[in-house]
């Protein structure tokens, strides 16, 4: 009898059926492998390179929007810097014809002719 029990095929329980469906034992802990490290580490990095671009892509814009604002600035800027030049320009005429003794106009001649009158 005990001949007959050895050559009878063991049943399979169903743990044994799925470890052999999932290809691993579920209740002992996961063999840390080369190809776990690895892809572990690829997750590492892609993580990583995600937050260098995320990181460079707030720098990036905050420069443009700078960029921006400079140039905005600089032609309110030459703006200004033309009316200046160009005021300056009308008192250095005046200026000028003063030293070659002509008398300066009035600022306002509207106002003159009031005062005239």
């Amino acid at each position: 009898m005990a001949d007959n029990a050895q050559q009878q095929p063991q049943q399979k329980n169903n743990y044994d059926k799925l470890e052999e469906l999932l290809q691993f034992n579920p209740s002992k802990p996961p063999k840390v492998t080369n190809q776990v490290l690895g892809e572990a580490l690829k997750e590492i990095q892609e993580e990583q390179a995600k937050e260098a671009k995320a990181n460079a892509k707030t720098l990036l814009t905050q420069a443009m929007e700078l960029a921006k604002k400079r140039e905005t600035a600089k032609k309110a800027f030459l703006d200004q810097d033309r009316k200046f030049d160009k005021e300056l320009g009308k008192f250095m005429n005046k200026l000028n014809a003063y030293i070659n003794g002509k008398e300066p106009e009035p600022e306002n001649p509207q106002a003159e002719a009031d005062n005239a009158a």
